[in-house]
């Protein structure tokens, strides 16, 4: 069930319905608050409407993936790439970019062909046209607040 209701977040969005897609993740999290995609679509929600702030509770305090599930010894390569460009977004949304680069590097080195490598580059080196892009959907998420 997990992985069908995680499934639907990203069509949702995809076509325009965020409000579905969000309340898809908030479902997911709230059936399953230990899996870690489910963690990893709410903390993108909470960085892409500007609430930084929320993720370090999202994740139990541990922004590292072993911390967070202590009673595991690997993970999957989805996993750590999932995980690391989250919290490599949240160090840059609360201005503490060092960290976000070098959480990027190790992306780079390890999981250089995933699309999360890519997506953690494009938050901390956005072209023009992503700033601008980033900028209009931060003040959608806000008027859509307001009403």
């Amino acid at each position: 069930m997990t992985h069908s209701l995680n499934s639907l977040c990203s069509p949702y969005g995809r076509i325009g319905d965020l409000e579905k897609s969000e309340s898809t993740v908030v479902e997911n999290l709230n059936k399953h608050p230990d899996y870690l995609f489910a963690k990893l679509n709410y903390a993108d929600i909470c960085l892409r409407k500007g609430k930084a702030s929320k993720v370090p509770y999202i994740f139990n305090h541990k922004l590292d993936l072993k911390l967070l599930y202590p009673k595991r010894s690997t993970f999957h390569i989805s996993e750590f790439a999932g995980f690391a460009v989250i919290i490599c977004k949240y160090y840059n949304a609360i201005g503490e970019r060092e960290v976000a680069e070098s959480l990027y590097e190790n992306l780079r080195v390890i999981a250089p062909n995933e699309l999360a490598t890519e997506e953690a580059k494009k938050d901390l080196y956005p072209s023009i046209l992503g700033r601008l892009f980033r900028r209009i959907v931060t003040i959608k998420y806000h008027k859509r607040n307001l009403m």
